[in-house]
């Protein structure tokens, strides 16, 4: 995937480059890159940093796992 659409590599190396990121990967062929974090903070700093470097790449926030709230 990288070969046939270099900006998969920038994105990657870009996330990889942001305090606090664990682990920089890519989904199925690539039309989705995601980096991990500890903390919701470094996660939005994160955010922060790809948003002022890369304004075209679509980028978001998010958490994952449970919360610890009850669910209907």
């Amino acid at each position: 995937a990288i070969e046939l659409m270099p900006v998969i590599g920038d994105i990657l190396a870009a996330l990889s480059a942001t305090k606090g990121c664990e682990l920089a990967r890519m989904s199925g062929s690539g039309a989705t890159c995601f980096g991990l974090y500890a903390t919701k903070a470094e996660a939005e700093s994160a955010l922060q940093e790809i948003e002022s470097q890369s304004p075209s790449w679509w980028a978001v926030a998010s958490q994952m796992g449970y919360d610890g709230s009850k669910h209907g």
